[in-house]
């Protein structure tokens, strides 16, 4: 998987409401976005990071599949257990939705 960089160049257009974010793929420049003020530091990251977010995403669910990570029943008396753990689990279903659309975008 080749990974992007990205950086924001000192120029800006549409009088400061935008900043260019120019993109390189293996050293080579690749394009440049032109991202409203707000977000560009939202996609800086996204760009620069995301290679890494979905590695980690693999190793993790690898684990889940594997076993590995085993759920604690110490609570398991309290009826309120299942519902604090909602948000947990509707989040591990966003990261493995995320991920499959991700794989499913970007070539191995």
């Amino acid at each position: 998987m080749s990974k992007l960089n990205a950086r924001i160049e000192t120029g800006t257009s549409d009088a400061n409401a935008s900043v260019n974010i120019h993109v390189y793929c293996e050293h080579f420049f690749f394009g440049t976005l032109y991202i409203p003020r707000e977000h560009a530091a939202e996609v800086l990251a996204i760009l620069n990071h995301g290679t890494e977010l979905v590695e980690a995403l693999k190793v993790i669910f690898e684990g889940f599949d594997s076993g590995y990570f085993v759920r604690n029943t110490n609570e398991d008396d309290d009826p309120d257990w299942a519902i604090r753990s909602i948000p947990y689990v509707q989040a591990l279903v966003k990261a493995q939705a995320a991920l499959a659309k991700y794989e499913a975008e970007v070539p191995a």
